[in-house]
């Protein structure tokens, strides 16, 4: 009799733990609040916001009701409630791109009813991109690769045309004007000549005239400011677009493994000495009034070059190790500058350029500009040749050898030593390879593949 009790007890026990273990009914809300106005388009699914007191109330027995003509989806996910907008069959007709407000009521009998102004749209506000013979739309952050049109002046000049999708409250496109619509270029001021743009009914037509392989994006940010009355009240959006437009550097084919550009990065013609960067930097150095020196090195701590190292590494005496001996493409001026499949040249690459099989160097002087003419001994590509220019090189508070030395960068750290840098040079005697301590500015010539 006494086990039979001490059974009954047991089990007493344990039903009681397993009830504790249960989870508590999760309760309604208190309270709730709605925004105001929200967006949404037709067939897209909106996450309506409703701040419930506590926050982790069960939104379930809320109730949704909407004027007949219109039709609300209403799922409740996660204590989330997913609005779908879906026209009914009598208004596909004046749908369009037209903009309609609806009032959309939640609530309940216990907390009561709040309404909500719903701005109901086909189609999101989008910005379409008219460029010559295409037509595409952008998204926000698109990069745009951009051969424009050389002009008499030796600049380049490239058009698009903005068109704003979207109507008002009557169906009509809207008429534009500066207050409404806007468009800024922000680019660097040795690339951008000028900026032209005129606005007519939707369309924003922008004209550029800039200056090929100078680092740099042109960065464009298009606004469009949407004001309208829904419901007697007032309300004004704001909608924002840009993009970056790289212009795309000329080359020449010598019939090796690679295209090379026809300029220095930051020049825009052969003749011209370009920017100056450090190995492993994407600022152009030209400024004297930039002290180059140890301090100032990329990935670089320290008053000389024997330590503090931080990125291309192999020896744990100097520096961080990461045993990287070549360029990454967000450290390479050239990719940064010029996107797409520019770079710095390798090593190997120099070397084949200089190899007297592929290619002769002259010694030569172009528009009062000495430098070697790199003529391609190739079959089929005996023509073409490039201009390397004998600009120099830049350290400390200056420049150094201009007119009588060509020095550019590769791509590769020196085996031995973590401090140095590979370059190509060349003067009136020849062409030589060497190496050179990070921190000096030299010239870049972007290759292609």
């Amino acid at each position: 009799m006494k086990r039979f009790v001490l059974t009954l007890l047991l089990i007493g026990v344990i039903c009681c733990i397993s009830a504790c273990k249960k989870e508590p009914a999760q309760l309604g809300p208190t309270s709730f609040e709605v925004p105001e106005l929200v967006h949404v388009y037709g067939g897209h699914p909106f996450t309506l916001p409703i701040v419930t007191e506590p926050a982790s109330a069960d939104i379930s027995g809320l109730e949704f009701t909407h004027p007949e003509e219109t039709n609300f989806e209403v799922k409740i996910e996660d204590n989330q409630a997913i609005l779908t907008y879906v026209p009914l069959a009598e208004n596909d007709a004046t749908e369009g791109l037209k903009v309609r407000s609806e009032t959309l009521r939640i609530g309940n009998e216990a907390l009561g009813y709040k309404d909500v102004v719903v701005h109901v749209s086909s189609a999101p506000f989008s910005v379409i991109f008219l460029v010559p013979f295409n037509a595409a739309e952008i998204s926000d952050g698109a990069v745009l690769n951009v051969d424009g049109q050389q002009q008499e002046d030796g600049s380049y000049s490239f058009s698009i045309i903005a068109a704003v999708n979207r109507s008002d409250i009557e169906g009509n496109g809207p008429d534009l004007t500066e207050e409404e619509f806007s468009c800024t270029v922000d680019a660097p001021a040795d690339k951008l000549i000028s900026n032209d743009g005129t606005i007519a009914g939707s369309l924003h037509a922008l004209a550029l005239n800039y200056t090929k392989g100078v680092a740099g994006e042109m960065k464009i940010a298009y606004k469009f400011t949407d004001s309208y009355t829904v419901a007697d009240l007032e309300f004004a959006n704001e909608y924002r677009l840009s993009l970056s437009i790289v212009s795309e550097m000329e080359y020449v084919d010598l019939g090796l493994s690679v295209k090379w550009a026809t300029c220095n990065l930051g020049a825009s013609k052969p003749t011209e000495n370009g920017g100056y960067y450090q190995w492993a930097g994407t600022k152009d150095v030209s400024d004297t009034k930039i002290y180059l020196d140890w301090n100032n090195c990329p990935y670089h701590t320290g008053d000389d070059g024997s330590s503090g190292w931080t990125k291309y590494n192999s020896k744990s005496s100097v520096g961080t190790v990461d045993n990287k001996t070549v360029l990454e493409a967000m450290d390479d001026p050239a990719s940064v500058a010029l996107g797409g499949k520019w770079r710095m040249p390798t090593d190997e690459e120099w070397q084949e350029l200089r190899n007297p099989d592929n290619c002769s160097w002259i010694w030569t002087t172009i528009d009062g500009v000495k430098g070697r003419k790199v003529q391609s001994k190739k079959s089929g590509y005996t023509d073409n040749w490039i201009f390397l220019p004998a600009a120099g090189y830049r350290g400390f508070d200056g420049f150094y050898d201009v007119g009588s030395h060509g020095i550019h960068w590769s791509s590769c750290i020196g085996a031995d030593i973590t401090s140095n840098a590979c370059y190509m040079g060349f003067d009136l005697n020849g062409t030589y390879r060497g190496f050179r301590s990070r921190f000096f500015g030299l010239p870049v010539r972007p290759v292609s593949e």
